[in-house]
């Protein structure tokens, strides 16, 4: 007695299903991630803030979100006495005012309470009111210990990383049972 039984290969469909579903997956937790990071962002306006991106590598599979500003590692992991990993400057430094690289823009400087700043003609003062006056001249440097780590990224895929799990597991349940 002969078995007729038919063999049919749906390995092609599959893996383009798979793939497809995959893809989807990255570009909806590249967007997620990217959102929550926005939100998580210490800052409410600028460049930083804004700089947050995702790309996805379909080919390979792989999402990546970041920022190319060197802002967003300092926000990640913070400066000098409060680097995450202990390994920032000690002791405090002062750091230019101005819009170069390096310095800090007056606007900035204006919009947080520094505890030491320093005027072109020498004079330096400790309080907490800056002020740009005629017979002090102009604000040159501002001293900092640094700058405390926000982890916008970090706090992000915290947050996220189970409900993208759970989602990943819903596209793929949905290729098997829909």
């Amino acid at each position: 007695m002969a078995n007729n039984i038919e063999y049919t290969n749906n390995s092609v469909q599959v893996t383009a299903a798979l793939k497809n579903a995959v893809k989807k997956w990255l570009y909806e937790a590249g967007g997620e991630l990217q959102a929550r990071i926005i939100r998580n962002s210490r800052t409410r306006t600028g460049q930083t803030k804004g700089s947050y991106q995702y790309s996805v590598d379909e080919e390979n599979g792989v999402c990546t979100v970041g920022s190319a500003l060197e802002n967003a590692v300092w926000e990640e992991f913070g400066t000098g006495e409060y680097a995450v990993n202990n390994d920032g400057r000690k002791n405090g430094w002062w750091i230019k005012v101005g819009n170069g690289r390096g310095e800090i823009p007056l606007s900035v400087v204006n919009k947080y309470k520094w505890v030491k700043y320093r005027y072109e003609n020498g004079d330096t003062s400790h309080g907490k009111k800056l002020r740009q006056t005629q017979n002090r001249g102009k604000l040159a440097y501002v001293f900092t210990y640094g700058k405390k780590p926000n982890k916008p990224m970090q706090r992000a895929f915290e947050a996220l990383k189970e409900p993208l799990e759970r989602r990943l597991e819903s596209i793929l349940k949905d290729i098997f049972e829909g």
